[in-house]
């Protein structure tokens, strides 16, 4: 689990840090407010992708995990599938996009967003047979070539300035990517053209539902709060709340990845103490991650905001700050609905999810139209915080004993300890760096005594690689 972590992370890392590079000189050259519109239509895209891939991925992944000789079949019908749906929702998109009589740049935005989704979409076919096959260095050479050919097309488009010539590159790289997986994974592992089995055309449909329905809750509390900002203000604080949301869901890709990294562990493995070591795992190595990225925006919101995008959005640096305390609750939302999605409760996901969303309804109601940007962020911050707890409630179900879970929370609220110190110290000046780094240490020293055995293991890897060069000095020290 830790080398593939390692993969994805290195190779996700990269790519957000080239997707945020590529955001602010298009926050830059668009402007707030059609930043905004772009920020728009991605969300739109985004929920599209999740009902255009159904579940499929997930169930793909689990379904290779356990029977790598079916992948053939698994691959070909998942395309199948996924090619109607593609092309039925764009269609229903544009046409909803025309009923409404949408502002023109809103509509071909969002139709090129939704294309290059859809054939990002198709792409995850091939790419599943990686995860599944737990070859995450294949995937994160996919992740990173489509990173630079997304990241070079949409860099000449915004030349020009236009939001449909960017959003069009946007679908150009993802036919790239498309041709680059499809191709690796007929390279390296299928050794028959795939082909699609329609007598299992239900069966997966049936087995992948409710997974699409926890994966579309999440997609709507994901999105919702943005919605909401750009249905009610104005355009200039859509613009705001859009810069502090892009850099809160770069916060959401650390415990992704750790996450999708043990999927295919959580579906395989039987109910036992290895099941629990691997949970309590998770969620321990998810949240310490997140708590040094929470403290910094917290303590560094102003200096984020204006290196990224620009003084123009400086005001937006309070709700930048809620949704980094937000931020928080994301180790304990994905951790819980990768376990539920993995051993079948995706229903028992699928209602806190619905649960959840319905709240953020509720609390951007009360917050938004009344504090703007300030309040939906307090309305995450809230909706988020519930959420959290209750995945960790589910996870309950999954340890071997009532102590263990026990001593799992307590673990997560010693980690935590740097997340309101970080509050409570945003206006020391210069001593916020230093607040910063106590922290990190804390973090470092709590995390080294919970998971002792991942460290020493850690460390005598490292002894083992290094160990070689420290014989070869000692040999050219005795020589001389």
């Amino acid at each position: 689990m830790v080398k593939n972590s390692l993969y994805l992370l290195s190779s996700e890392a990269l790519a957000r840090i080239l997707s945020i590079g590529v955001t602010a000189i298009l926050a830059r050259r668009l402007g707030v407010t059609d930043f905004g519109v772009f920020s728009l239509a991605l969300a739109v895209a985004m929920l599209a992708g999740i009902a255009m891939d159904f579940g499929l991925h997930f169930h793909g992944v689990r379904e290779i995990a356990k029977a790598p000789n079916r992948a053939p079949m698994l691959i070909g019908t998942t395309l199948l599938i996924k090619f109607f749906l593609t092309a039925v929702l764009t269609l229903a998109v544009v046409l909803a996009l025309r009923w409404s009589r949408a502002d023109a740049s809103l509509e071909s935005a969002i139709r090129n967003l939704c294309l290059w989704i859809g054939i990002l979409t198709l792409g995850h076919s091939f790419r599943m047979l990686f995860r599944g096959l737990e070859r995450m260095d294949l995937e994160a050479g996919v992740i990173l070539a489509d990173a630079f050919f997304k990241s070079g097309l949409v860099l000449a488009a915004a030349l020009f300035a236009d939001l449909e010539t960017v959003t069009l590159a946007f679908a150009l790289s993802a036919g790239f990517t498309y041709l680059l997986s499809s191709g690796l994974a007929h390279r390296r592992f299928l050794r028959q053209p795939v082909a699609a089995s329609i007598p299992e055309l239900l069966p997966i449909l049936r087995a992948s539902s409710p997974m699409l329905a926890s994966l579309l809750l999440l997609s709507a509390f994901y999105s919702t709060t943005f919605f909401l900002v750009a249905l009610w203000l104005a355009g200039y604080q859509t613009g705001l709340y859009a810069a502090a949301d892009k850099v809160y869901k770069l916060m959401y890709l650390p415990p992704l990845v750790l996450c999708q990294a043990a999927y295919p562990r959580l579906a395989a493995l039987p109910d036992g103490p290895e099941l629990d070591n691997l949970v309590r795992r998770l969620y321990t190595l998810t949240f310490a991650a997140m708590v040094p990225i929470s403290t910094g925006l917290v303590l560094f919101a102003p200096e984020v905001l204006g290196l990224l995008f620009g003084p123009d959005y400086l005001p937006a640096a309070t709700a930048l700050r809620l949704l980094a305390a937000a931020g928080i609750g994301i180790p304990a939302m994905y951790a819980g609905l990768h376990l539920q999605n993995a051993r079948h409760g995706a229903g028992r996901a699928s209602l806190a999810m619905a649960g959840a969303t319905l709240l953020l309804l509720f609390l951007n109601w009360i917050f938004t139209q009344n504090l703007f940007i300030r309040g939906a962020a307090l309305a995450e911050l809230s909706a988020m915080s519930l959420l959290a707890l209750t995945f960790l409630h589910f996870a309950r179900r999954y340890f071997t004993s009532p102590a263990a879970f026990d001593r799992l929370v307590t673990r997560l609220l010693i980690l935590g300890l740097p997340i309101p110190l970080a509050g409570l110290g945003y206006s020391f000046g210069a001593w916020r760096p230093v607040l910063w780094l106590a922290g990190l240490a804390w973090n470092f020293f709590a995390l080294s005594r919970f998971e002792q055995d991942l460290f020493d293991s850690l460390f005598a890897r490292a002894r083992r690689l290094f160990s070689p060069a420290f014989e070869s000095d000692k040999k050219d020290v005795a020589v001389h």
